[in-house]
């Protein structure tokens, strides 16, 4: 989304089996993707002079000053169940197609959708296979 992403993610390292903190997860997976995510918003607004909206062009100008890349609000769901996954998977898919952004839950191109729809991980792959309980 332009201004929001989704993510669903399983708190447990493979090799260990230990389970992680949703805390520790989240706040080393924002850090990341803030840096790297404004880092790749600049190079391409710099090469293209325009993102996808206006405040977005607004921040790559400089023109709002010192912005964090995430806000505080978020909403946690635990998942105990594979109908709650897909169910949270379809929403996430069809989230771009309600708010009128393209034709087709296939069209988004930032989504897990064709991953999952046709193995498609040209853009976006998944660590997920799809199966019941959750097992890496």
């Amino acid at each position: 989304m332009p201004e929001h992403i989704h993510v669903l993610l399983y708190p447990q390292r493979p090799a260990a089996g230990e389970v992680v903190a949703v805390s520790a997860l989240l706040r080393d997976f924002k850090q990341y993707v803030g840096f790297h995510g404004k880092a790749t918003l600049r190079d391409y607004w710099r090469e293209h002079r325009s993102l996808w909206s206006d405040p977005l062009d607004q921040w790559a100008r400089g023109e709002l000053g010192e912005q964090a890349f995430w806000n505080t609000r978020g909403y946690d769901l635990n998942v105990d169940s594979l109908d709650v996954v897909r169910e949270k998977l379809d929403y996430c898919h069809e989230n771009p197609v309600k708010r009128g952004l393209v034709a087709g839950k296939r069209d988004w191109a930032w989504s897990s959708c064709r991953f999952y729809e046709s193995g498609d991980d040209s853009l976006l792959g998944m660590d997920w296979d799809g199966g019941w309980p959750l097992e890496w």
